[in-house]
């Protein structure tokens, strides 16, 4: 995971104040319409409300700023869910 272990804890809080009861609800909701994972994965990075800033001229909401691409923001997004147990 390219994410910086500070970039990642503040990714995972993001996605944890969404509400945990809220992302299971949603998690049923996205099987129940066979609905991919990667859709669910994007949609909670969505949710979130995260704006990951790259240093050159797009600024960040939150002190996340580096040359991530959406596989780095998919797999950091992959793990928080799977360590608050929603995946």
């Amino acid at each position: 995971m390219k994410f910086t272990n500070e970039h990642y804890g503040i990714l995972k809080a993001r996605i944890e104040s969404i509400g945990v009861d809220k992302l299971k609800s949603a998690r049923k909701e996205y099987i129940e319409k066979a609905l991919s994972d990667q859709r669910f994965i994007f949609d909670v990075f969505w949710a979130s409300k995260t704006k990951i800033g790259d240093g050159i001229g797009m600024s960040s909401n939150c002190g996340i700023e580096g040359d991530y691409n959406d596989s780095h923001i998919g797999t950091a997004t992959k793990k928080a869910l799977q360590e608050i147990g929603i995946l």
